[in-house]
């Protein structure tokens, strides 16, 4: 079968997550998690523009 182009982009997008996998810690990650503003639901978003 023929390689998409979805098929490269999917390639590529697995091993850009793995190679930052490598680099970042978890703790680094769960840090940022608990440093980050509170998400708001997407309506609220929309709503809130005006």
């Amino acid at each position: 079968m023929t390689e998409t182009i979805l098929d490269k982009i999917k390639a590529y997008k697995l091993d850009e997550i793995a190679e930052r996998k490598k680099n970042c810690r978890l703790v680094d990650v769960e840090a940022s998690a608990r440093a980050a503003t509170p998400l708001r639901g997407f309506s609220h978003s929309l709503y809130s523009s005006k």
